[in-house]
């Protein structure tokens, strides 16, 4: 599996994660799924840092936008880590929500605009990885 379909299938796990969060009002489902979609939000931001970064840092005509790319992911990952310091469980609280609603809507605009600009850009140069 290349690098573009296992970011793509955490993609999928945290959209399913995200899903599951909106629908359910349950404190201890809302708090299993804050913690999976932590692990899996930890995991691919490895991925990415160790990975797609650098290989599209490396190249002129994608330095910029990498590098735009991972700013702007540095300034959302250090929110949701902000949000999963703050809130150790899901205690039925407003503010609990109205913040993860924040955080829910950032992931998923962020996985839509990675998956429409940032992977085929990386597909494009790096047909093979």
């Amino acid at each position: 599996m290349g690098l573009i379909e296992e970011l793509h299938g955490q993609h999928r796990e945290i959209r399913m994660h995200l899903k599951k969060i909106v629908v359910n009002k349950e404190d201890n489902v809302l708090e299993h799924h804050f913690k999976e979609l932590k692990t899996v939000l930890i995991s691919h931001l490895i991925n990415e840092d160790n990975h797609l970064y650098p290989a599209l840092r490396n190249l002129e005509t994608t330095k910029l936008i990498s590098d735009s790319f991972e700013d702007e992911m540095g300034e959302i990952s250090s929110e949701v880590m902000n949000f999963y310091t703050r809130y150790q469980s899901s205690e039925n609280n407003e503010s609990f929500k109205d913040d993860a609603y924040l955080i829910i809507e950032k992931l998923i605009y962020r996985i839509a605009k990675e998956e429409r600009e940032l992977y085929p850009l990386f597909k494009k140069y790096f047909p093979n990885k």
